[in-house]
């Protein structure tokens, strides 16, 4: 993690109140990344516009894809921490589709097949927010870092170790 704490932090697309320079973002279509994630994994969701101030996440305890309210609030316990993501290449409407797209998958199962990231029937959580953005905006947030065999596989942190993303907040 000492990577990610190198990082700058760099202000968001927008400058809206509550998108400030280093400060958590309600922004739709932000990401969403912990290393508090289920069973000592990581764990991503992405800001969805449906509601105000939920991020899309997915999990086996929700049975799938749910809207939660509380990403901000899993950093900062004991060596935990969260970050938020923006997506360089986009637009602030196309990260908006991106969120909205995250959000309508909202009852779907969850993904056990962490391989099988083409299937839009079902989800894990990185594979949720990789797809919005594939799907709406044809970025690839995969860095191929998980990916065995031909087999392509995302995990959390591809959200924030790749160069196709910036660093827009950090719990410090």
């Amino acid at each position: 993690m000492e990577k990610i704490d190198n990082l700058p932090v760099v202000p968001d697309k927008t400058d809206r109140t509550r998108a400030r320079y280093g400060n958590w973002t309600w922004r739709d279509g932000v990401i969403a990344i912990t290393n508090r994630g289920i069973s000592g994994s990581w764990h991503a969701g992405i800001v969805a516009p449906q509601y105000p101030k939920v991020t899309a996440e997915s999990s086996p305890y929700t049975n799938g894809v749910r809207f939660q309210s509380n990403f901000e609030s899993r950093g900062k316990v004991g060596n935990h921490n969260v970050w938020q993501t923006g997506v360089k290449s986009t637009s602030v409407s196309q990260d908006w589709h991106a969120g909205h797209w995250a959000g309508r998958q909202v009852g779907k199962p969850y993904n056990f097949n962490f391989y099988r990231t083409n299937n839009r029937n079902s989800f894990y959580c990185s594979q949720l927010v990789w797809a919005a953005y594939m799907d709406v905006a044809k970025v690839n947030l995969n860095t191929s870092a998980y990916d065995i065999l031909g087999a392509r596989a995302i995990h959390p942190s591809e959200l924030l170790y790749n160069n196709k993303v910036q660093l827009i907040y950090r719990a410090k």
